[in-house]
């Protein structure tokens, strides 16, 4: 397993992963937990998992099914489904039906998170509905008071 990971770290170096630093993170992530699951006699403990790959298993159980998850798990030595579950709840939002405060708040953190991945300063219009049928068809702009018709003003 050494060797393996030494050849990683040499293609490494002169380049062979410049493009796909997924593939790398997922090669490096299965030798390290081999490795881990070595030394501590066959248990799981002190697996680690770089966060690209943590998304992709989330990616697997939300569009895939659990079987799938498991099985890519298993040949991979990936994470378990009650890791996966847990770190997909974490960032999960539980919405209540009807209009609240913190449902806005939600959004409001949500799309300054994307402003500032964007590198965006000004505001941006948003609609928020319960369903489609409250959409905005077309969206214009009122000269006299300066805004856009039928959305929210938020200051973020």
């Amino acid at each position: 397993m050494k060797e393996i990971i030494e050849f990683f770290r040499r293609t490494y170096n002169v380049g062979a992963f410049e493009k796909d630093i997924i593939l790398l993170n997922l090669l490096m992530d299965i030798v390290s937990n081999i490795l881990s699951i070595h030394k501590n006699g066959g248990k799981g403990n002190g697996k680690q998992y770089h966060a690209s790959i943590i998304k992709l298993f989330e990616v697997l159980l939300k569009f895939e099914s659990s079987s799938m998850h498991n099985f890519i798990s298993k040949k991979l030595v990936g994470l378990t489904l009650n890791t996966t579950r847990f770190n997909l709840c974490k960032e999960g939002f539980v919405y209540s039906m009807g209009i609240h405060e913190y449902t806005f708040r939600y959004m409001c953190l949500v799309l300054k998170k994307c402003k500032e991945k964007l590198g965006l300063s000004m505001p941006i219009p948003f609609e928020c509905g319960e369903d489609e049928m409250k959409c905005v068809d077309f969206a214009t702009w009122n000269r006299r008071l300066d805004t856009i018709d039928g959305f929210f003003e938020f200051h973020i």
